[in-house]
């Protein structure tokens, strides 16, 4: 019987080891020699920013200095500011890929079908925005109205911020603003309703939850009021410094000027039913 103690051994000595190890070792130098020269090109571009940004051949309002800007992100560091933002930013990233596949899996599944069974396809309720007569844009899960005069990208992640939430949609599967609406028992809504949720700012609210409003991320929302709400009643946003924030991280901003309407609609888009859809394909043996 052999075994690999049997086999024969290659000598130091032997050409194809000397070929290896001397191809190894002229490699070295040219990698840290690219390195060098990668770290030279962005210290220099750096350097020949600042000098023009310094002497205004440059406007610095729009290309702001580097030493600027690494002062800045070393101050969000040092308080801290800069990770709870940083930490949605990559959970979102992660969470895209996976939603990004499974959609992916499902519209080309759907697209391969010859006949798509009818539960295949839904048809989805719409939040819209209107400003006076106008809409001006819409949402397919949640609105929140909030206190701070803006949002960004940094989702609505600080529940203390928010007045008053417009849901769609009521899913016990979800995560977010939306989730809030399971966990307040609102499970049975019909086909032309929403559901609108008032938070109170007071010590003692009415009620009191727990939620996943971000991933990885449960907090207690104080309830003051919440009702269903029918397809076409406008709920009227009170006229003062606020924010409509909207799902996907859009966001409108309120004056005491504006006079912005939400209104729930039956005119949302047809779209693909994921479960369904990889369901009827398994039936079907599509995927054998």
């Amino acid at each position: 019987m052999s075994t690999a103690l049997d086999k024969p051994r290659i000598e130091p000595g032997a050409a194809g080891v000397d070929d290896v190890v001397r191809e190894h070792g002229e490699k070295r130098p040219h990698r840290l020699l690219t390195l060098a020269l990668q770290i030279g090109v962005f210290v220099g571009g750096c350097a020949l920013w600042q000098v023009l940004a310094d002497t205004e051949t440059i406007d610095p309002f729009f290309f702001s200095r580097p030493s600027d800007i690494a002062s800045q992100i070393w101050r969000w560091i040092v308080t801290g500011y800069i990770w709870p933002h940083l930490a949605v930013t990559l959970l979102e990233a992660m969470l895209a890929f996976v939603i990004g596949t499974i959609a992916g899996v499902a519209a080309g599944t759907f697209a391969r079908m010859d006949a798509p069974p009818p539960a295949t396809v839904g048809k989805r309720k719409k939040i819209g925005i209107w400003k006076a007569d106008q809409e001006v844009d819409l949402a397919l899960i949640d609105v929140a109205v909030c206190r701070e005069p803006f949002v960004g990208a940094r989702a609505v992640v600080d529940i203390a911020q928010v007045k008053d939430i417009v849901i769609a949609e009521v899913r016990t599967e979800v995560i977010g603003l939306a989730s809030i609406a399971s966990f307040l028992g609102a499970l049975k809504l019909g086909r032309t309703q929403g559901l609108y949720i008032q938070l109170s700012n007071q010590e003692k609210p009415a009620r009191e939850i727990k939620a996943p409003i971000a991933p990885g991320l449960v907090a207690r929302i104080p309830v003051k009021a919440w009702r269903k709400i029918e397809v076409g009643e406008p709920l009227t946003v009170d006229p003062e410094e606020s924010v409509i924030a909207l799902d996907g991280e859009r966001e409108i901003e309120v004056t005491r000027e504006s006079r912005f309407r939400i209104i729930l609609s039956q005119d949302g888009p047809r779209v693909i039913e994921v479960g369904p859809t990889l369901q009827a394909a398994i039936d079907r043996g599509m995927c054998s």
